[in-house]
Formats: structure tokens, sequence, C-alpha cells
């Protein structure tokens, strides 16, 4: 079962004041392009230098994938309600694929996406630079994590996934009914 996909009452058009649309318009002013096509100054734009990505590449691999605030936030809960369980746990007979909570017990794996990287309806975004290049990306993340469920659940696994923004006492009580669903 997936769950948390996209919020009740989501629609189009949506979004919290801190996050734009998908969409929008081309590169914000001043701001470096880092498509090898744009390396030249564009009104607006900076040349970009191979240290500058570099520099990009560097901020990036330090982006969190585990204990990010919105699952601590889901992990705290369900503990002070009692549960145990795996934190970034292997996924069956999947290769670099991890659950970020796992009941092994209960062959429950509940993700806590995040909405840039998962592309989230309501605030997920697109860098103004390399459009194309983050738009195939965040589509093969979706698309992954489609592939994921779907072998999850084949193989007997149930899955929840949830979005960051989701409040996180309503995640803890999704993931109780679902455990209580399942072990009864």
């Amino acid at each position: 079962m997936t769950s948390g996909l996209a919020p009740p009452g989501a629609g189009e058009g949506q979004l919290c004041r801190r996050c734009a649309p998908l969409g929008g318009s081309g590169p914000a002013e001043g701001r470096a392009s880092l498509n090898s096509k744009d390396r030249g100054t564009v009104e607006g734009e900076v040349a970009v230098d191979e240290e500058s990505a570099a520099v990009v590449a560097s901020r990036m691999s330090r982006q969190r994938r585990r204990d990010t605030e919105p699952e601590m936030l889901v992990r705290r809960e369900l503990h002070r309600r009692g549960y145990r369980f795996r934190v970034d746990h292997p996924l069956p007979g999947m290769v670099r694929r991890r659950g970020d909570i796992v009941f092994t017990r209960a062959h429950l794996v509940v993700m806590i996406d995040g909405c840039f990287w998962h592309a989230c309806p309501l605030h997920g975004t697109l860098p103004a630079t390399r459009r194309e290049w983050w738009e195939a990306k965040l589509a093969k993340n979706t698309e992954r994590d489609r592939d994921t469920d779907a072998r999850l659940t084949e193989t007997g696994w149930d899955v929840l996934r949830f979005w960051e923004h989701e409040p996180f006492k309503d995640v803890a009580d999704d993931i109780e009914a679902k455990y209580a669903e399942i072990l009864g």
C-alpha cells in the first residue's frame, strides 16, 4: 500500500510561501549556469568555470541522506509511542536502496520523501540552471520510487510514503494504524 503521495485537498497551484511552482522562467538574474552549452556570459548570467562546478558538486555531496529533520521528528514520535524499528535499513533484494524506517517483523517500510528530491506536486521546484538535466534526474528519482514500491509489494512488504511537509504526528498516526492492521 502506498500512502501520503499527495496531501489531502492538494490541488494545482497550492504552494507554501517559501516554494516556487515547477516551471518558472529561466535562470535568475546573476545566477551561474552549469550547462556546458551556456558557458559564455548571457545577459544577467555569470560565466561558470570548472572551479564553480566543483564547488556545487561538493555542496550537493554533503546533502543529508538520512537523519533529516522530518525523519527525526517521525522517529522520535514513534519511539515515544513505544515502537522499535530499523533506521536506514537495506531493502530486501534491492542493492543500494534503503528504507528510512523499517519494521522488519511487520514487513512495513516507511519512506519520508523530500519535496525537492522526489518532485512533490505542492512544493517541488526545479533549479533555474541545467533545467533539462534536473527534470530528467527528478523524473528518474520518482520512477525509482515507484519501482521500489512495486518490488516490495510483490515480495509481501507494505510501503508507506509521506512527504517531508506532512505533520509528523499525522504521519506517526498513519504508521501506527498500518502496523496495528498488519500485526493486529
